[in-house]
């Protein structure tokens, strides 16, 4: 499986992000926070238009509007609809994460983050229009694990926001439970296995996922914790739905992943 086909624009557009956010590091750093908003606010326009000139070029390239049926500009419209929300909501998470760390210590790995997922966002992107939809088919991991990687960021940003402003830790879990139900919503539109069925296991899954959380709360006294596991609970959800997909769902691999979870689980709680 291809993950990246390098291409050298986007990797300069990723280039370009990375920069921006050195930018808005140094301004956390040094100037007022409306400043921050500012550039961050302008940094968001300079993404936009280079999802929308990758996105044109890709498809001028090709005339794909001249190739693609009726049926196919729907899914199109769809998949378009996710690379715009996809970006975007990374875009945001790494805002929320350089807002609460932004010590000049680990600068270097945020701006590597930053580099590495919009490279891969942006090549991916490029060659989904240019391979018409097939290296998307193939390497919807990617955007899996872009995913996990933005809800641990959110959820680091929120749990922030708790203790900073001294909120009451009981309702954390709903707060943080709204990411999951947003994510696994655009997870599942792309998997294009949304049915009233699909609807009703996800609403037991975030249920359950809500009740898990709301316990734990009373026991773990390190609330970062609650990042790593928000991100499990989801990879989790992910991960059945994907089997569901595939009609490959055993018991044992249910077991397998309550048995891991709940090693992880300990693990973290002798860790924190």
């Amino acid at each position: 499986m291809r993950i990246l086909h390098w291409k050298k624009r986007p990797f300069m557009y990723a280039a370009v992000i990375s920069v921006g956010f050195l930018f808005l590091i140094n301004t956390l750093q040094n100037f007022p926070i409306k400043y921050f908003f500012i550039s961050a606010l302008i940094l968001y326009l300079i993404l936009l238009f280079e999802l929308f000139s990758t996105k044109f070029f890709s498809e001028q390239l090709l005339q794909q509007f001249s190739l693609l049926s009726s049926n196919d500009q729907q899914k199109q419209k769809i998949y378009s609809l996710h690379q715009l929300i996809l970006p975007t909501t990374l875009y945001l998470s790494l805002l929320g994460f350089i807002f609460f760390h932004h010590q000049s210590n680990i600068e270097f790995f945020t701006l590597s983050l930053v580099l590495i997922l919009f490279f891969i966002l942006f090549n991916n992107i490029r060659a989904h229009f240019e391979n018409k939809y097939l290296l998307e088919q193939h390497t919807s991991g990617i955007y899996d694990m872009i995913s996990l990687i933005s809800i641990y960021l959110y959820c680091d940003t929120v749990i922030n926001i708790f203790i900073r402003n001294n909120w009451n830790t009981g309702f954390l879990p709903i707060a943080l439970i709204i990411i999951v139900i947003f994510y696994l919503g655009l997870c599942l539109i792309r998997m294009e296995i949304i049915s009233l069925k699909i609807l009703q296991i996800a609403g037991i899954i975030y249920f359950s996922i809500f009740i898990i959380l709301e316990i734990l709360v009373l026991f773990l006294t390190n609330l970062f914790t609650f990042s790593i596991i928000t991100t499990l609970l989801f990879y989790y959800s992910l991960a059945f739905f994907h089997h569901w997909k595939d009609n490959s769902f055993t018991k044992s691999i249910i077991a397998e992943y309550i048995v891991v979870f709940f090693i992880l689980l300990v693990l973290l709680n002798e860790v924190f």
